[in-house]
C-alpha cells in the first residue's frame, strides 16, 4: 500500500483531511473490537457457568441421601469442582481437592451467590467460576479453577489491543488513500485548466472517470465561467479597439493643429486658432476619459452623490437645449411632455448625464422624420421619466444584454462610442434608489423607463 502513496500524499494538508477519516475508522474499530469482547467474554463466561452447575448438579445426585455437616468430607468425590462449600444456619463445611484457598474469602461471600472469575486469594493469580444450589435446607456451593476459558479471553483480549495499536499507523494509509480519491477530481481539473492554459484554450475537457453529477457541474460551471470570460475579453477587446479609435482622431487632430502652430512665420491669430483647436480636441480626450473612470466608480460601488433637491423639469429642459440642433440636423423632432413641480433629490450632474445619454442615443440612433418624445409625471408616489423614440429599436436577445459592460448590438457597431453608456445609466439611476427598464421592438423604436422616489418634502405633502 505505502509503494501506491507519493510524497504529496502525505504533505500536512491532505494529512489534516485524512485525520477526521483516520479517526473514524479507529474508533470504529475499536468499537467493533470492545463489542467482540463483550460478546465473547459473556459466552465464555456462560460457557463456565453453565459447566460448574452441572457439575453441581451432579455432586448433589451423588450425595443427595447422605449430605450432612456432620459426616466426614473425606473421600467424597467433588465430580470434577475444586471446592465444595456446604452451608446451614449455623455451620460451614468446606471441601476441597487442594490449592490455596483463603476459606475467610469465602465465608464473606454470599452463599447464594453465583460468579465467574473471581480471585479468591490475595495474590489474585486464580480466578475461580462459582455457583450454588439449595437441596434439604442446605445451601451447597461449588467452585471450579477458571483456568479453561479464561486464559483464551485473556489472550484474545491481548490480540485486539494489539490490533489497535496497530491500527494507529496503519489505518493512516486507506485514510490517505481515500483522501487522494476525493480530490482527485480536483486534481485532473487542475491538470485540465494547466493544459488548457498551455494550449492556449478556455475549454477545459473532463475526464468521464470523475463524472459523478458533483463533478460533471463543476466541470460545466467552470466552462460557463471559461465561455463568460472569453466574451467578455472579446468585448473587452473590442471596446479597446474603439477607444483607440475614438482617441485616434482627436489626438491626430491635436497633433495637426500643434504642427500648423510650429509653421514659420505663423502669425498671432494662427497661433490661438491652433491652441483653441488643441484645447477642444483635449477636452474631446478628457471626457472620454472621465466617462470610463464613472463607469468604474459605478461598478466598483465607489460612487460619491453630490445630492440636492433638483428640478426634474428643468434638468430634462436643459438637455432637450443641448441637443435640439443636433436633432434638427439628423430631422428628429424633441418633444417634452412635463407634470410641473416633479423634484427628487439627486446628483444633478450625474443625472443630467444619464438623461443626454438616453437622448443622445435615442437621437443617434432614430430614424430621419422620427421623434423622441421626454415624458415626466408622479405616479403613485414615485417620479417616472420616460425616453421614448420610433428608431431602429433593439431585438429580444438584445435587450437583456445592453446593461452590460462593453456590450454594443449588432446595428450600434458602426456607431461611434465605447458600449458604456447604459452600463453607466444603470448604475448611476439604482444608486438613487430608483431603477430603469428598457422596453423595445426591432425597428419599432425604444422607450426607457426610469422610476425616482419623490423628494421627502413632496412625499409628505
Amino acid at each position: 500500500m505505502f509503494s501506491s502513496l507519493d510524497r504529496a500524499d502525505f504533505s500536512w494538508g491532505r494529512l489534516r483531511l485524512a485525520l477526521p477519516l483516520f479517526l473514524l475508522m479507529w474508533l470504529g474499530i475499536v468499537l467493533l473490537l470492545g463489542l467482540l469482547l463483550l460478546l465473547v467474554q459473556a459466552a465464555l463466561q456462560k460457557q463456565d457457568a453453565d459447566g460448574v452447575s452441572a457439575r453441581l448438579e451432579v455432586f448433589i445426585d451423588q450425595y443427595r441421601d447422605g449430605i450432612s455437616l456432620h459426616g466426614q468430607g473425606g473421600g467424597m468425590d467433588l465430580a470434577g469442582l475444586n471446592f465444595i462449600r456446604i452451608v446451614s444456619s449455623r455451620q460451614h463445611l468446606l471441601l476441597t481437592t487442594g490449592g490455596q484457598i483463603d476459606f475467610s474469602h469465602l465465608t464473606e461471600l454470599d452463599p447464594l451467590s453465583h460468579a465467574v472469575w473471581i480471585y479468591l486469594t490475595e495474590n489474585n493469580q486464580e480466578s475461580w467460576v462459582i455457583s450454588s444450589m439449595q437441596t434439604g435446607g442446605l445451601i451447597i456451593q461449588g467452585g471450579r479453577l477458571g483456568h479453561n476459558l479464561q486464559p483464551l479471553f485473556i489472550r484474545l483480549r491481548q490480540i485486539c489491543l494489539w490490533l489497535v495499536g496497530t491500527a494507529l499507523i496503519f489505518l493512516w494509509i486507506p485514510a490517505l488513500l481515500m483522501v487522494r480519491a476525493a480530490l482527485a477530481p480536483l486534481i485532473g481539473l487542475r491538470e485540465n485548466i494547466d493544459r488548457s492554459l498551455a494550449e492556449g484554450g478556455l475549454s477545459i475537457a473532463g475526464q468521464k472517470k470523475y463524472f459523478i453529477p458533483e463533478t460533471k457541474g463543476l466541470y460545466t460551471s467552470l466552462n460557463q465561467l471559461a465561455e463568460h470570460n472569453r466574451k467578455l475579453m472579446q468585448e473587452m477587446q473590442g471596446s479597446l479597439d474603439n477607444v483607440a479609435h475614438d482617441l485616434k482622431t482627436p489626438l491626430a487632430r491635436l497633433r495637426s493643429s500643434a504642427e500648423y502652430a510650429l509653421q514659420p512665420g505663423t502669425d498671432e491669430q494662427r497661433l490661438r486658432n491652433a491652441l483653441s483647436d488643441c484645447l477642444e480636441e483635449s477636452e474631446q480626450v478628457l471626457a472620454m476619459l472621465r466617462v470610463m473612470m464613472s463607469v468604474a466608480e459605478a461598478e466598483s460601488g465607489t460612487m460619491r452623490l453630490a445630492l440636492a433637491e433638483t428640478d426634474l423639469g428643468s434638468l430634462i429642459e436643459d438637455v432637450k437645449n443641448l441637443y435640439e440642433y443636433i436633432a434638427e440636423e439628423q430631422q428628429i423632432r424633441l418633444e417634452l411632455v412635463l407634470q410641473p413641480d416633479c423634484r427628487a433629490l439627486v446628483d444633478p450632474v450625474r443625472f443630467r448625464q444619464v438623461l443626454a445619454n438616453l437622448v443622445d442615443n435615442a437621437v443617434k440612433y432614430g430614424r430621419a422624420g422620427g421623434y423622441v418624445r421626454i415624458s415626466l409625471i408622479k405616479a403613485e408616489g414615485r417620479l417616472i421619466i420616460k425616453a421614448a423614440d420610433d428608431g431602429m429599436g433593439i431585438s429580444a436577445k438584445e435587450i437583456n444584454r445592453i446593461w452590460e459592460r462593453l456590450y454594443r448590438g449588432d446595428r450600434s457597431r458602426s456607431r461611434p462610442g465605447l458600449g458604456l453608456g447604459l452600463n453607466y445609466v444603470k448604475a448611476v439611476v439604482e444608486a438613487h434608489g430608483g431603477r430603469i427598464e428598457a422596453d423595445s421592438k426591432l425597428k419599432g423604436g425604444t422607450t426607457f423607463t426610469i422610476t425616482l422616489p419623490l423628494s421627502k418634502q413632496q412625499g409628505a405633502i
